[in-house]
């Protein structure tokens, strides 16, 4: 019997099996796929992370139903074939059915399945941006079979291997505590892998802990100093600390290595409109855009400079190829509001804040300026209900 997806109820399944009353063994694959949501196997060699606070539904029903399986199924002999995570787990969380009346049978693994296995999980649909497509029980599920096999005997590079992409998949749930320590134990075996010093100082950025991210990043460009990526993650690092100057050298580092890396023109721009620079700013999303025409974020911050200009056309054309591109971006509809507001233009400029505020229903701002805009129409009791939309 394969089971190819998490029940909470396996005596019904066992009673409908065709063919069950006559068979003296019955196999049951696929049992895991119950518990992976209720498992942290043990992520960086801190231990073993099972989630003892609640028990999987499937395992209350084995440990409360165990005499009916008896008085039912006198005939049948279960073999459930499992990982070892999985059977640890039973072990601790339905203790009375894995005591009763059972046995273990550990089948070893052979090396040509190991290996093609490891290669699986590490090369073949794998990779940041497909776990991001993925559900978080797919993701789950992955990270059970990586750590079933990291109890198998690999070599450095295998292990180095499942341990990064299982630290991407972590990074991906948002747990990024334990990415950092699955990336500590990739790099164990590969101390030079640039990628993984980058995405570690990705995952510390994450939790704010950026001095620790920047050194990470430096790591990587110790051994990749042409890693135009960990320039501009080292760039975004130092401007989260106010450290300007050195973000826009930063960026200029990943741009020397990649010159139509948008993203890096874009933070550039990000920060020279922090110094005051403007109109280097707008040169600087102007490259943005070159070669990537359809990115919303560099309209939207060349925008707001050239408003900070006093060039409200302008800036509310560009704020309009941003929307075209992201019509649900609130911030963009607000300083759209604020540019049009400037103009005179008072029906056009409510409009936009209201476009913001039903994407936003809490912004204050939108309420408040939306109130300012109707009191300059002369609409008193409507601006007086918008101040008060500033409670919300």
């Amino acid at each position: 019997m394969v089971l190819s997806k998490a029940i909470n109820n396996l005596i019904k399944l066992i009673e409908v099996f065709p063919g069950q009353e006559n068979l003296n063994i019955l196999f049951i694959v696929g049992l895991e796929k119950s518990l992976v949501e209720y498992i942290r196997p043990g992520y960086g060699g801190k231990g073993d992370y099972y989630n003892l606070d609640t028990i999987p539904p499937i395992l209350s029903h084995l440990n409360w139903q165990r005499e009916n399986f008896r008085d039912r199924f006198r005939h049948l002999c279960f073999v459930f074939i499992l990982p070892k995570y999985a059977i640890k787990y039973i072990s601790l969380r339905a203790p009375d059915f894995f005591d009763w009346g059972s046995g273990k049978i550990q089948i070893a693994t052979e090396r040509d399945l190991v290996e093609q296995e490891v290669f699986r999980l590490a090369w073949l649909d794998s990779g940041f941006e497909t776990y991001q497509n993925w559900t978080f029980q797919q993701r789950l599920e992955r990270l059970a079979e990586i750590h079933t096999y990291l109890q198998e005997n690999l070599d450095p590079n295998e292990k180095f291997d499942l341990y990064f992409e299982q630290a991407l998949i972590l990074s991906t749930n948002g747990d990024y505590e334990e990415a950092i320590a699955s990336y500590d134990q990739a790099l164990k075996f590969k101390p030079d892998y640039h990628e993984a010093w980058n995405n570690r100082g990705v995952a510390l950025a994450d939790l704010g802990r950026i001095e620790e991210a920047i050194a990470s990043y430096d790591q990587a460009l110790k051994f990749k100093p042409d890693y135009h990526e960990a320039w501009n993650n080292r760039g975004v690092a130092l401007a989260d600390l106010g450290r300007i100057e050195e973000a826009i050298a930063s960026y200029n580092q990943a741009l020397k290595f990649k010159p139509d890396y948008h993203e890096a023109w874009n933070n550039r721009g990000v920060a020279l409109a922090d110094l005051g620079r403007i109109e280097e700013a707008i040169a600087s999303y102007n490259q943005a855009l070159k070669f990537k025409p359809d990115f919303h974020e560099a309209w939207y911050g060349r925008g707001i400079a050239l408003g900070k200009l006093g060039k409200m056309n302008e800036a509310i054309a560009s704020y309009d190829k941003a929307l075209k591109i992201k019509p649900d971006f609130h911030e963009i509809w607000f300083n759209r509001g604020i540019a049009l507001g400037k103009l005179g233009k008072m029906k056009e400029a409510i409009t936009s804040y209201e476009k913001a505020l039903k994407i936003k229903p809490d912004d204050h701002e939108a309420w408040f300026n939306r109130g300012i805009a109707l009191g300059n129409l002369g609409r008193l009791e409507e601006a007086i209900a918008s101040y008060d939309g500033c409670d919300l």
